[in-house]
């Protein structure tokens, strides 16, 4: 018994060698050098990339410091509505995201001239914030001045933009 009938003259059922074995093993994938351009590439891209990335993920976080300020002046002149003077110790709800790049002081002081009551917040960055040269500190206080500053000290008023 044969598994197939050949005809004379008819090439129509024979097979290539690239037929035979598994479909892994066929000449249809990548080569190893088409592998390593496309590598290449998205090494190159991810290159070009990063600073813009980095720039942006520190703006984001500028702005957590910010609206931290801002939260923390509310609760100071909630708190002088209610108790007729500000609070040294207010602190924000840990929920807070920007608290890990960010150290939050404040400073109290009564100033004995108009007997009025003074507040200064200000955010120092720290950990991987402590990166963004351009805008290393922020102050807010009670009359609504804000600073902030670079690395080297000098005040940067496009921080609060």
């Amino acid at each position: 018994m044969t598994l197939s009938t050949r005809i004379p003259g008819n090439t129509d059922n024979i097979r290539s060698t690239a037929d035979i074995g598994p479909i892994w093993a066929r000449d249809s994938g990548f080569s190893l050098i088409e592998l390593l351009v496309c590598l290449a590439i998205v090494t190159i891209l991810l290159a070009i990339s990063y600073p813009n990335f980095r720039q942006t993920w520190l703006a984001s976080q500028r702005n957590d410091a910010r609206q931290q300020l801002f939260s923390l002046a509310v609760l100071q002149q909630e708190w002088l509505t209610r108790a007729g003077s500000y609070q040294a110790n207010l602190s924000l709800p840990d929920s807070t995201s920007g608290k890990k790049n960010y150290r939050l002081e404040q400073k109290v002081k009564t100033i004995a001239a108009d007997g009025l009551d003074y507040y200064q917040i200000k955010a120092t960055a720290i950990n991987g914030q402590a990166d963004d040269v351009d805008c290393i500190v922020f102050t807010l206080d009670s009359y609504n001045v804000r600073k902030a500053y670079s690395k080297d000290g000098t005040e940067n008023p496009e921080c609060w933009k």
